[in-house]
This record gives structure tokens, C-alpha cells and sequence, in this order.
């Protein structure tokens, strides 16, 4: 697994920053406008209130099972983050820096 795997502990999904923006600015957006029992409920029920105005990229979230797809792939990536600060904390205590350039 050492070698094998990419040796960052963050769980990422999407190709690119845009795509976990879709989803995000969603629920963020569900977060800030929904009292807390209706944001769990549209949570829980995997629907987005009719009221919310989406992107046409936005809108694939109105089937609950692409949904359901991203809002596990975002709870995955926020689970995996105290593994990452930890692997971050590590590499910075050996002397390694923070950002690595990806060129």
C-alpha cells in the first residue's frame, strides 16, 4: 500500500476544483437558507427544495441519486481531513515544505 497508493490521506472525488464547487455552493447555499430541521430533512431525503435556483451543471443534483453520490464524495473528502493535517503536520516536523508545486 506504501508504494502502490498515492501518499496523500485526502479523499478526492472530482477532476477538478469546479466539480466539488457544484456541489458545495449547493449545499452551502441549503446550509445558510434552511432552517436545521428542513436542511436534514432535504439532507436526509436526498432533495433539493424547488425554490433553488441551480446552474444547468447544478441542476443534475435534483436526481436524488447523483445527490446521494455527491453528497457522500463530500463527506468522504471532510472526513479525510484530519488524516491530511495530520500527514501535513508530519511532513512539516521532517522538514518538508506545505505546498508541493505540481509542474
Amino acid at each position: 500500500m506504501f508504494l502502490s497508493e498515492d501518499p496523500l490521506p485526502l479523499i478526492n472525488h472530482w477532476e477538478s476544483f469546479d466539480e466539488f464547487l457544484l456541489t458545495w455552493d449547493v449545499l452551502y447555499k441549503m446550509s445558510q437558507e434552511l432552517s436545521r430541521p428542513a436542511f436534514g430533512k432535504a439532507i436526509l431525503s436526498c432533495e433539493i427544495p424547488e425554490h433553488f435556483d441551480l446552474s444547468s451543471q447544478q441542476a443534475e443534483l435534483k436526481d436524488p441519486t447523483e445527490f446521494k453520490r455527491q453528497a457522500c464524495f463530500l463527506l468522504s473528502f471532510f472526513d479525510s481531513l484530519s488524516d491530511y493535517f495530520d500527514y501535513e503536520v508530519e511532513m512539516m516536523e521532517r522538514g518538508y515544505p506545505v505546498w508541493r508545486n505540481a509542474a
